[in-house]
């Protein structure tokens, strides 16, 4: 399952361990183990995305607060690792942290989708509806939940 707004897996490369949703770039460390080409096997594409979750668990054991590796590890299990299951706590101790983080919203959204919990990823569309003020993140969440209704309802 692909995520809405996510860039090609070879472009999130070139910031690895870097995952990138929508505008917003998130950790942005560069390692000379990276395929900045993506021109790797699947064997490859796993032992990046395991390295990734990875740093990011160390990142949450030095610092349990630290919203980018929350955020990143969402990104992670929702998008990459098709784990969404894995990705909801994450996100939702961000959300309690940042309350206003928008990102986090869409990705859990996505997640809640994935997990047939329409009625949840509606009501994370709608959160980013009323209170991100980008227009250009109103509508894909306004698109993304007619996505959700869609299936819901179809």
């Amino acid at each position: 399952a692909r995520c809405f707004l996510l860039i090609s897996f070879g472009q999130r490369l070139t910031q690895y361990p870097a995952v990138r949703f929508a505008d917003v770039d998130m950790v942005s460390q560069a390692t000379p183990l990276a395929d900045f080409k993506a021109t790797g096997s699947s064997s490859e594409r796993t032992r990046y995305l395991l390295l990734a979750e990875s740093a990011f668990l160390q990142a949450l054991q030095l610092e349990p607060t630290y919203v980018r590796a929350l955020y990143s590890l969402g990104v992670l299990y929702t998008c990459d690792m098709d784990q969404p299951l894995k990705a909801i706590p994450y996100l939702e101790k961000l959300l309690t942290i940042d309350t206003k983080h928008t990102d986090a919203m869409m990705v859990l959204a996505r997640a809640h989708y994935q997990l047939y919990n329409y009625d949840a990823a509606v009501t994370y569309y709608d959160q980013v509806i009323s209170t991100s003020g980008d227009k250009q993140k109103v509508a894909n969440a306004t698109y993304n939940k007619k996505v959700v209704l869609d299936a819901a309802y179809n």
